[in-house]
């Protein structure tokens, strides 16, 4: 397999003919390119939380949210107490006011009026 890294010329400096070296080609592009899409729409979500964390206390509800159960559905009892205990001080600093039928976020379990306590590194913890 030539995958995304393998070599698509032979020994001799020909292109291969075992391969289709222009779609091997195009694939590996469209990669790339989606890769740098990803890296700009991650870089843009983190700059918008960033202004969301930095609006002042009395423009954003800084009510606590609640754990999305359905990611830790197989932990029990006892797991989900754990959850609870880590997320105590985390304050909600973003509202799910939409979710696309058939979207990652849908597949996800999330639903309208949901919280998010935590995205990735980002989070909102409360002084006390």
């Amino acid at each position: 397999p030539v995958g995304l890294k393998g070599n698509l010329v032979d020994s001799q400096g020909f292109p291969r003919g075992d391969v289709d070296v222009h779609a091997i080609r195009i694939q590996r592009n469209r990669y790339a390119m989606l890769q740098t899409d990803h890296k700009k729409a991650m870089s843009r979500i983190e700059e918008l939380l960033k202004e969301i964390m930095s609006l002042p206390k009395g423009e954003a509800d800084n009510a606590t949210g609640s754990v999305p159960q359905k990611a830790d559905e197989d932990k029990g009892e006892e797991g989900e107490q754990s959850i609870q205990e880590e997320n105590r001080n985390l304050l909600a600093f973003l509202w799910v006011e939409r979710v696309e039928a058939g979207s990652p976020a849908e597949a996800a379990g999330l639903r309208v009026g949901d919280r998010i306590l935590q995205f990735g590194n980002v989070r909102h913890v409360s002084g006390n």
